[in-house]
């Protein structure tokens, strides 16, 4: 269906540094970057046209469209049950796909013809403490590790067998300053103090969350959740996938996630098109006002 991330009611297993990002990047370092001109900007404002009257279709289509169970335990504790000793890729990104990426505009650049190069390390410092929302069975915590992250990072998902198998496999392979919560999202007030965190890393949860039953409501709670947990400045780092199987940006979360406590957004297309991704980062105001507003509640 149009809204539903595209392998998660049967994701892949994959390979630990098998990448297809590498091939787009040398296909792209040949062709050499696109100079701007009037035409260009023409473009884009012919595309941003484009999106804003694709808005109500969207709409309309996603509410009549039937939503899958990706809010509730009971599923995700069948499905990590059903994979135990294996473990899975909500989009099939990993971390060695997102050291080195290439992107474009979301909005303005439909055909990627103007890709940019991006690296993780420019949303996600190396001494950053990070918490990865919704980890599931993936080993994200781990190979941000592995790649030489230092900060403390905290996995957290509410289906247990999941936070229990990150948890086994992190502690057989020695690695360092790793912390696990079996919890939702929602409820990690009782469980990590206010302001605490430099980057929420997301590559499923608010995808999940976004096309469940009651999306509206649990995208609001978990926004004010992460709000709580971010530091002044702090980051939330999310990869979605599109809509119409990739073609269109998920435009109507941003209207869920508005709150006066961002500072700013910026919503990446990530290469290559075939995959239907979006980069979202979220960045939060940057005094200390907002801070103490957080701690008193999301």
């Amino acid at each position: 269906f149009f809204f539903s991330p595209r392998h998660c009611c049967s994701p892949r297993q994959l390979r630990p540094g098998l990448t297809h990002s590498s091939r787009s990047r040398r296909r792209a370092s040949s062709r050499g970057r696109a100079v701007s001109t009037p035409a260009a900007t023409s473009h884009t404002q012919k595309q941003r046209a484009k999106m804003k009257f694709m808005r109500p279709v969207w709409s309309w289509l996603r509410v009549r469209t039937p939503r899958p169970p990706y809010d509730q335990q009971d599923y995700w504790d069948k499905v990590y049950m059903d994979t135990r000793g294996r473990y899975l890729e909500w989009a099939e990104m990993s971390v060695g796909e997102l050291i080195r990426y290439q992107w474009s505009d979301a909005d303005s650049d439909f055909f990627m013809r103007q890709k940019k190069d991006g690296a993780l390390e420019e949303h996600i410092g190396k001494d950053d403490k990070v918490i990865v929302l919704g980890c599931g069975n993936s080993m994200l915590g781990e190979d941000l590790r592995i790649a030489g992250w230092r900060g403390n990072i905290t996995s957290v998902d509410f289906a247990v067998e999941s936070v229990e198998t990150v948890r086994m496999r992190s502690a057989m392979r020695g690695l360092p300053d790793m912390d696990f919560i079996t919890a939702d999202v929602r409820e990690l007030h009782q469980h990590i103090p206010a302001g605490s965190m430099d980057v929420a890393l997301d590559k499923g949860l608010l995808d999940a969350i976004y096309c469940s039953a009651k999306s509206d409501k649990a995208v609001q709670e978990t926004k004010g959740a992460v709000l709580r947990l971010l530091k002044p400045g702090g980051r939330w780092f999310a990869i979605m996938n599109g809509g119409f199987f990739g073609a269109v940006p998920p435009i109507e979360i941003r209207p869920l996630m508005e709150d006066d406590r961002w500072k700013s957004l910026e919503i990446r297309r990530l290469a290559p098109i075939s995959l239907g991704l979006y980069l979202h980062i979220w960045t939060k105001g940057g005094n200390k006002q907002d801070n103490t507003k957080s701690k008193r509640g999301g």
